[in-house]
């Protein structure tokens, strides 16, 4: 395919696009999940699992101490970017966070740090990360998550006090099924 930019009556030059499916379209979403189904196979350390969803990869293992899950994670890590440059993949190591849950005990005695890298580039350690939807923590506990939750439910929830004398009970409750139970389940 190629492609160009139109704007303001103007046209850029064409450019050949040499990967990839046309963004917003029908089978986009499932051309990408047959592409990237194999990359769980390329990570050679039986300890590391590699969960995906969407467009979304996470890697996880658990040992006995932290350099046992640095070695482990760093060598996925490495696997994982060698297999995205061989299928023309890029990783934004921007993007790419890593997390020690543990108990607050084992925090507290020791810091927990993992020194991960990503094409020369450090990995972030978080305390907490949002997946899917869930916002976890470094301690699995679920303040920062059920807080998020709340504000989300608390802002949806104003509508439907403030469409009463507009709306019929039946489209209040569609309102609510659609925008705040959601949420909640």
């Amino acid at each position: 395919r190629s492609q160009y930019v139109f704007l303001n009556n103007e046209s850029s030059s064409k450019g050949l696009v040499r990967y990839g499916v046309p963004q917003g379209s029908v089978l986009g979403p499932l051309l990408f999940c047959i592409f990237i189904n194999d990359l769980p196979l390329h990570i050679s350390n039986d300890k590391v699992s590699n969960d995906l969803f969407a467009d979304d990869s996470s890697l996880h293992t658990r040992g006995k101490n932290i350099q046992l899950v640095e070695t482990s994670l760093q060598g996925s890590l490495n696997e994982v970017a060698d297999w995205c440059g061989s299928n023309s993949m890029i990783i934004h190591p921007a993007k790419t966070k890593s997390m020690v849950i543990a108990t607050r005990q084992k925090h507290q005695l020791s810091p927990l740090q993992l020194k991960l890298t990503l094409e020369k580039t450090d990995i972030e350690q978080v305390h907490e990360h949002r997946v899917l939807g869930v916002t976890i923590d470094a301690e699995m506990k679920w303040q920062s998550h059920l807080s998020n939750v709340c504000k989300i439910v608390s802002k949806k929830t104003f509508p439907t006090f403030s469409t009463q004398v507009l709306c019929k009970c039946k489209a209040r409750k569609l309102f609510y099924s659609a925008h705040i139970l959601s949420y909640i389940n």
